[in-house]
């Protein structure tokens, strides 16, 4: 028991109603951002990795297909061969 990962793959998608409360105003957020690099990574593919602790919690709701359509690995790896 230790530390575990999740790996999905996504088209990205901004979820209807994303955005943050600031004060009480909503501002929405029309695009989805890299964590690692800022850029806008909307309409991209992307990787969506989830980490939890086994020995504390259980393994989290799944939560990528509110941001995406979850392709399958084949899908990926002909979107990499085409894309090379």
């Amino acid at each position: 028991m230790g530390w575990r990962q999740r790996k999905a793959f996504l088209s990205a998608v901004t979820p209807e109603g994303h955005g943050l409360t600031m004060n009480g105003v909503f501002a929405p957020l029309e695009q989805l951002y890299c964590d690692r690099c800022n850029q806008p990574i909307t309409g991209t593919t992307v990787v969506a990795v989830t980490n939890w602790n086994e020995s504390r919690e259980g393994e989290p709701l799944c939560w990528e297909s509110e941001y995406g359509t979850i392709m399958p690995p084949e899908a990926v790896e002909a979107e990499r061969r085409l894309s090379k």
